[in-house]
């Protein structure tokens, strides 16, 4: 009897250790989980670290790169900025070499000695000589002491009457010469100096003032007057027509308030220069005098005439 009793007695006391073995053990391996979370947990944090650590040096990189980038476009257009500048000081300002010039304002000629510079701003043209500062229309500034040769301080329109009255621009600071007989264009451009020939046309300047490459007859109230090249004549409605034949160094303005009858009279065409309109035997048109809506004169445009 108290041999079961000590057997019973053995029985629970091993029961209790398996318990107590148990327990232990699972309070082991709760600590081994736990343990196994929180080294999870914190590789899962070193890896959220790094992840921002990287995120931090790419938008870094982003921003040095756009800040790079912006820079680079900023530089950029400064310097289109500035060449566009040049481009256009250049095509708005011209200086000549060291001649003699001179001018005709209504019977009265002016004279320029040494460089003269022309610059063109705001719509103004603006000459300065060694001696004086003067603003330009569009009358044309003769080389004195170089013969047929003249600089037109203003755009002009060039005017093909034979080619259906095709006109095209031709931008301020052109030089026409004449050599051995025929007539040549200067123009500059950004680059270069074009140079071409021109026939059977005139120029115009959108307003009163003709200007002639062929020897031309002008009719004025009936008189006529024959003209050679490089001569120009200014017609100021219901006022007077001016008159400069080149050849001569002739300059007459005429009194028209009362009639004013003024033609370009060729045998193909006629130019009623009082109401600026071209006749032919295809068609009568008036010229055009916006200028700036005309296509600039160039190669493309010299295979058409």
């Amino acid at each position: 009897m108290e041999s079961d009793k000590e057997l019973i007695k053995a029985e629970e006391v091993e029961t209790e250790n398996d318990v107590k073995d148990e327990t232990k053990t699972e309070e082991v391996k709760a600590e081994e989980v736990g343990k196994s979370l929180e080294d999870d947990n914190l590789e899962s944090d070193k890896r959220k670290e790094k992840i921002e650590e990287q995120s931090e040096m790419i938008d870094k990189k982003k921003k040095r790169r756009s800040k790079i980038i912006t820079s680079s476009i900023v530089a950029a257009l400064i310097l289109i900025i500035v060449i566009v500048m040049i481009i256009l000081g250049n095509l708005n300002s011209t200086k000549t070499e060291n001649h003699d010039f001179y001018q005709w304002f209504v019977g009265q000629k002016v004279e320029y000695k040494g460089e003269l510079t022309f610059t063109r701003k705001e719509g103004l043209t603006e000459l300065k000589a060694t001696d004086r500062n003067v603003t330009l229309d569009s009358t044309p500034v003769y080389y004195a002491d170089e013969k047929n040769k003249v600089i037109f301080p203003e755009d002009m329109a060039i005017v093909f009457p034979n080619n259906n009255g095709m006109m095209y621009r031709i931008n301020h600071f052109a030089d026409l010469i004449e050599e051995n007989g025929s007539i040549y264009l200067e123009t500059n451009s950004a680059t270069k100096t074009n140079k071409s020939k021109l026939e059977k046309a005139f120029l115009y300047d959108g307003q009163d003032l003709y200007f002639f490459i062929d020897r031309t007859t002008i009719s004025v109230n009936g008189t006529n007057y024959e003209l050679s090249p490089l001569s120009y004549v200014i017609v100021r409605y219901k006022q007077n027509v001016e008159i400069y034949n080149y050849e001569k160094d002739e300059y007459k303005v005429i009194d028209t308030k009362d009639t004013q009858d003024a033609k370009i009279i060729t045998d193909t065409y006629t130019v009623n220069m009082a109401v600026d309109s071209l006749q032919t035997a295809d068609k009568d048109q008036l010229l055009i005098k916006g200028l700036s809506f005309l296509k600039q004169y160039g190669e493309d445009t010299k295979e058409q005439q």
